[in-house]
């Protein structure tokens, strides 16, 4: 029967571990989704902390409403203090510190928070560090600044924003320190509620103070799914599944060992931003050129917006992405709406930098390298419904027209065959 135990408990140890590991994953991830709702959105960072954790908190909400008091007010107030402290001020702490510091000073010092927990379980519940705990906590730290700055970051002093990310850092810690003691004694599910429903209670003061906060409209906007998809992407991986999973976790290996994992972080969010955001990773320490003013390109001539087949451009500048040709016969899955006229084109569109002032007798590429491939310079409508899987990986690797998929070419191509043919 020990043996038996003995074996259940090195299997649940590991599922810990990889638990820990996706969970740093997601975490890592979630910037890039964070970034696009604040840069590209307009949200603010109380508006993203808020309408993410709401959301969160009232998914959790219909499975546990039946269960809503903790045991005792002692009990209540350690949850409130882990709300506030891995909730509201963490997030919002860290994401005002990238306003007024670098982001090289904000992941260097967020990553401090592995340390300061060591400490403060070793001060509160009077255990004996480990040498070999603290050890590797510093040599973890070391590289992920190694991490953090290999890629053109530079350490600065800023106070203020500085002073900041070691806030974000010591909440998270006194979190970490605090749920130590609750949680054996509730299911993972009511904890993880609670932490949800004291992070956004705390936080809604300063939504409703943030005269930035308009933008919730564009979680519904589905002509813009960008949004909508890097929100749920947040709510239920980052925020749902990531914090159920990583008290799981805190449960098995102890909230040392599995703060370590956290400094994986830095090195996901680099390797994700590659993919996923087309960010360069490169060791020259490049600054912008100051005090160069670019002058506005657009001459307001309006040929872009004439020129456009399907009436996707408006004279303000704005365009209806989802008429967008290249959106149609690139990103769009599934087959077209009845209806749909895609002007000939089988791979996005370009008339309007076409017709753009600018791009008005452009240089010819003399880069061999750079130059079409002869193979889809030559591809016709049967040709690319004839392909097999395996010659499209072929003829396309390397291609950016990759995006639109096997699929989603013959579907063009169908279309294009079906219109000059005269068939719906």
């Amino acid at each position: 029967m020990k043996s038996g135990n003995t074996s259940k408990n090195k299997y649940l140890v590991l599922i810990a571990h990889i638990g820990a590991l996706l969970t740093a994953s997601a975490w890592g991830s979630s910037f890039l989704s964070t970034k696009i709702l604040m840069e590209s959105g307009g949200f603010t960072p109380v508006e993203v902390y808020v309408y993410r954790f709401f959301t969160a908190y009232v998914v959790l909400l219909l499975f546990t409403f039946r269960n809503i008091r903790s045991k005792s007010w002692r009990d209540e107030l350690t949850f409130l203090l882990c709300g506030v402290c891995a909730g509201s001020l963490y997030f919002i702490t860290e994401n005002y510190a990238l306003r007024l510091t670098t982001a090289g000073n904000v992941s260097l010092l967020a990553s401090i928070s592995p340390i300061f927990t060591t400490i403060l379980i070793a001060v509160m519940y009077r255990q004996r560090i480990q040498p070999g705990v603290l050890i590797g906590s510093v040599v973890s730290f070391i590289g992920a600044g190694c991490i953090i700055f290999s890629h053109g970051e530079s350490l600065e002093f800023r106070p203020a924003g500085d002073l900041l990310a070691l806030t974000a850092a010591f909440s998270w810690a006194i979190y970490t320190m605090a749920i130590k003691r609750i949680l054996p004694l509730y299911n993972g599910f009511f904890v993880t509620r609670k932490l949800f429903f004291y992070g956004v209670i705390t936080a809604l003061p300063l939504l409703i103070l943030d005269k930035g906060a308009s933008h919730i409209q564009l979680l519904w906007d589905f002509a813009q799914p960008q949004y909508i998809m890097n929100f749920l992407f947040l709510v239920l991986m980052c925020s749902l599944a990531a914090y159920l999973i990583w008290n799981e976790v805190m449960r098995i290996l102890g909230p040392v060992s599995a703060n370590n994992y956290l400094y994986l972080q830095p090195l996901v969010t680099m390797i994700a931003a590659y993919f996923f955001l087309g960010e360069i990773i490169t060791t020259a320490r490049i600054k912008p050129t100051a005090d160069i003013e670019i002058p506005p390109l657009c001459e307001q001539c309006g040929r872009c917006v004439r020129a456009c087949p399907v009436g996707a451009l408006h004279p303000d500048g704005s365009c209806d992405t989802s008429r967008c040709l290249s959106y149609l016969t690139i990103e769009h899955r599934g087959e077209f709406t009845e209806g749909t006229d895609t002007h000939g084109h089988f791979y996005g569109c370009d008339r309007c930098a076409e017709v753009c002032p600018h791009n008005a007798n452009p240089p010819q590429c003399t880069i061999d390298d750079l130059k079409p491939n002869p193979g889809l310079l030559s591809l016709t409508a049967d040709k690319m419904l004839a392909m097999t899987h395996d010659e499209y990986v072929g003829l396309f690797r390397g291609s950016p027209m990759k995006r639109a998929k096997l699929t989603g070419l013959q579907r063009n191509a169908m279309h294009l065959k079906n219109k000059q043919t005269g068939e719906k």
